[in-house]
């Protein structure tokens, strides 16, 4: 079983998000379309002020392996505390794994996928 380390936290908000390199933009345009009242980044990061103005920002990890800590797998993003969603590292592309009500959950049932979910989730909440 893989051990995971959510490293290099960013708290991203209507300040600093611009200055993102353009293949976490592109993330934040996929985490968006999951919601039919966003239409650009600006509506995600208003939603997420909106709906959770204790804690705005969107968290932003970059996930490795514990065995190889330098090279970054995934970049995690963290959002209206209860969810998130998970992406190749510098693709923009999903890793089709979310977290819904803080679990990591699958977009799809690989098994792979599964047994990732489940590293991830005990990674997460044992850091």
């Amino acid at each position: 079983m893989s051990k995971y380390l959510f490293q290099n936290y960013r708290a991203i908000n209507a300040d600093n998000y611009a200055a993102l390199p353009e293949v976490f933009q592109k993330e934040m345009q996929h985490i968006g379309a999951f919601d039919d009242l966003i239409q650009t980044i600006e509506d995600l990061i208003n939603s997420c002020s909106e709906e959770f103005p204790e804690d705005p920002d969107l968290n932003l990890f970059d996930v490795v392996n514990e065995e190889n800590p330098e090279k970054v797998l995934y970049h995690f993003w963290h959002y209206l505390d209860e969810y998130g969603h998970l992406f190749f590292a510098d693709s923009g592309k999903s890793a089709d794994i979310g977290m819904m009500n803080f679990n990591f959950e699958l977009h799809d049932g690989s098994p792979a996928s599964i047994e990732l979910a489940k590293e991830l989730q005990d990674s997460y909440y044992n850091d």
